[in-house]
């Protein structure tokens, strides 16, 4: 009977395991394949450039020479964690302990967080409002000040 039982749990395990294989591998390349991050504000603004360093700081509330500018964070969760990782450098998790480390100590707040079909509004709506967007969702009337591409050559 063990025979029998053998192989059919050989092929089971093999199959989850090609199953598993494509399916980390299919994420793998959507990740990849996805489009730059751009960080954008109101077309208007006066301010024209953001460098890593400045976009860094004004997104995890460490002081920034752009004090006019006013950072809104994502609520679409894999955008915000391809920003931080790719233009502050971060992984998602070292973020909420950066904020839970600033909130307990009483240094800041994160950012609010902006749905995808508010940021068009609260880019119109509030002067001075900063925040990030895959390429293919850049609002009308916005500025790019960095994307991922810019950041990478810095």
């Amino acid at each position: 009977m063990s025979r029998i039982h053998l192989p059919f749990a050989l092929c089971a395990r093999l199959f989850w395991t090609a199953v598993s294989s494509t399916l980390a591998l299919s994420l793998f390349v959507s990740v990849a394949a996805a489009e730059e991050v751009l960080i954008v504000v109101q077309q208007d603004t006066e301010v024209t450039t953001l460098t890593r360093e400045e976009a860094s700081n004004l997104f995890l509330g460490l002081g920034s020479t752009n004090s006019r500018l006013i950072p809104f964070d994502r609520s679409e969760q894999p955008l915000r964690e391809r920003f931080y990782r790719e233009v502050i450098g971060l992984s998602a998790a070292s973020v909420r302990a950066h904020w839970a480390k600033q909130v307990f100590t009483g240094r800041g707040r994160p950012p609010a967080r902006v749905s995808k079909t508010d940021v068009t509004q609260v880019l119109k709506d509030k002067p001075g409002a900063v925040t990030y967007v895959a390429i293919d969702q850049l609002p009308a009337h916005s500025r790019v000040l960095l994307s991922t591409e810019q950041g990478e050559q810095e």
